[in-house]
């Protein structure tokens, strides 16, 4: 058998009373190589950009066919400080350790700081002019041009994502509370409403549409209403291993499945691996394709879609498949 990261892979697995699987979609395309370090990326209306700890240069491509062109390179973003990489149509702002750093994508100057180098932000979202970043056990918001800090969130356990409401009145979050609590919730910018909502599951990542706030919980599709105002349902069958990538678009899901070894649950015999794979969903989360199939160690909660292609991230770069 060839690479599972560069051929279409059918796997039959014997001995526990499955079913035979099949994954004949094409391979991905590796966009752009990376290197020792983990690099960051920003999905934007005009392509996908990423920076390359590389060179310190944050990267761009349109689509998989038009080729990469540098953005921006500035030999004092350090790779081992990189964090978020958000993209304005005006404004680049890179996170790093101590802080967040906002380019003109036009020129016209230089480098400016947005969030002061003590905050140590972990993960940052923009929203209506704001910066808004989960920091130790809170979620706090400060504009961009400059003005005062606002602490919208606090009491936070172990949070590991925020993510900005389409509609841009609301940030979402996720926590692993102490004492086994789970929890999602969101926080409004324009009233100060905060509700969370006990998962019952460890949530993993986030991803939201009009209706719906999804997150995964190892191998299991959860959703709610994003207003946080009834209970949970779980979409499909829970898969043979843990979502690493989820995204949602307009009329479809999409869920990023990690490789799976069958002797990790002790059914014995020789190795039989599941194929790492993207699977699109309808929105009510029946099956409906496999999009990609062989996916390299793909990052979690970097699977994003931008014209008609899918992007992660993984250990060797940036990849992309067409959505079919």
């Amino acid at each position: 058998m060839r690479s599972l990261a560069f051929a279409a892979v059918v796997v039959v697995v014997a001995g526990c009373g499955a079913p035979e699987e099949t994954c004949d979609a094409p391979p991905p395309q590796l966009l752009g190589a990376g290197c020792d370090f983990k690099i960051t990326m920003a999905v934007a209306d005009d392509g996908v950009y990423w920076v390359n700890p590389c060179d310190s240069s944050v990267r761009h491509a349109t689509s998989p066919e038009a080729g990469v062109t540098v953005a921006l390179r500035d030999p004092s973003l350090n790779p081992l400080e990189l964090g978020n990489l958000l993209v304005t149509p005006t404004d680049f702002y890179v996170g790093q350790t101590l802080g967040l750093t906002r380019y003109p994508r036009a020129g016209g100057g230089g480098p400016s700081k947005v969030l002061d180098a003590h905050l140590y932000p972990t993960s940052v979202v923009l929203v209506n002019g704001e910066a808004v970043w989960l920091s130790a056990d809170q979620i706090s918001a400060q504009p961009v041009n400059g003005g005062p800090q606002r602490t919208l969130v606090t009491g936070l356990g172990n949070s590991a994502e925020l993510l900005a409401d389409p509609a841009g009145e609301r940030v979402y979050w996720l926590d692993i509370g102490t004492n086994s609590t789970y929890r999602t919730g969101f926080a409004s910018l324009t009233g100060g409403t905060v509700l969370g909502m006990d998962t019952k599951t460890t949530p993993q990542l986030l991803a939201v549409d009009d209706t719906f706030l999804y997150w995964s919980a190892f191998a299991r599709l959860e959703r709610t209403p994003k207003t946080l105002t009834a209970g949970k349902e779980s979409l499909g069958q829970p898969w043979k291993s843990s979502i690493r990538g989820l995204t949602v678009t307009s009329d479809a899901i999409f869920v990023l499945v990690d490789a799976y070894d069958l002797q990790q649950f002790g059914f014995g015999g020789p190795p039989k691996v599941y194929p790492s794979a993207i699977h699109r969903l309808a929105l009510d989360g029946t099956p409906q394709a496999i999009v990609a199939c062989g996916v390299p160690d793909a990052y979690d909660g970097t699977l994003q879609e931008h014209g008609g292609n899918l992007y992660w991230l993984s250990g060797r770069g940036v990849w992309t498949a067409p959505v079919r």
